[in-house]
Order: structure tokens, then sequence, then C-alpha cells
């Protein structure tokens, strides 16, 4: 009897460790939300001096806006080495201040619509020397 309650242990056992192989040798790779939070973790970090602290912290602020939409929203992907980081956030700050009425769907859809995919040199309104710089 003992022979037999083994067997039918082990042979489901082992059935469904040939089912679902593991391979030990392979590691998971860093998750994209996990990424993008570091991003926005080291790109806070570079504009802190640019805002109040507890702008960037409230979600419906244009400042927490604008760094949400560079780091998750903007097509353009900016690390926070990139050279026109700073001036590209103030400008989609500026643009989410002055929408009216500001902090609602309009904000939001047209905002960053406006903004899609584009340098902000590009920008209507907005005037550049030759190197990009406001």
């Amino acid at each position: 009897f003992i022979i037999c309650v083994s067997r039918a242990v082990i042979i489901p056992v082992t059935i469904s460790r040939d089912d679902n192989p593991v391979n030990l040798n392979i590691l998971p790779t860093p998750s994209p939300t996990s990424d993008r939070f570091h991003l926005y973790s080291q790109i806070q970090s570079h504009i802190q001096h640019l805002s109040h602290s507890q702008h960037l912290l409230d979600p419906k602020h244009p400042h927490s806006q604008a760094l949400d939409y560079i780091v998750y929203k903007d097509p353009l992907e900016l690390t926070p080495d990139s050279d026109h980081l700073f001036q590209r956030w103030l400008l989609v700050a500026i643009a989410y201040l002055t929408s009216d009425p500001p902090h609602n769907d309009w904000n939001v859809n047209h905002v960053t619509d406006y903004l899609f995919g584009q340098h902000e040199c590009e920008w209507d309104l907005v005037q550049c020397t030759d190197a990009s710089d406001l």
C-alpha cells in the first residue's frame, strides 16, 4: 500500500514538472513600469530646483502634469541628460498652466495632442535660437 501511495504522489509531481519546465538560468527582465518609475525619479530630481516640491507631488498641478507628460506620454522619450529637458518641461508646464479652464479633460486631451511628437522649438508661438534654445 505504501508503494502505491508513493507512486501516486511521485508520478503527478513528475508529470507537472515535465509540463512546465523551469530554466533557472534565465533572469526576468525588468518591467517597463519600474523602468519608467526610475526615470520619473531621475527627471524629478533634475527639475526639482525649478519647482516647489509640493507642486511636483500634486498630480493635479501643472508642474506635476508636465513631469508626467515628459516621462510617460512624450514620444521623444527624454532622459535626465537630454539637452532640452528643462525647457521642454517648462513649456509643457506653461501649456498645462495656461489651459482654460485648468486641470480638466480639455487640458489632458488638447495639450498632449498639441505637444505630441514635436521638438518644442516647432510648437506654435515658441521661438528658439539656431541651437534649439528658447
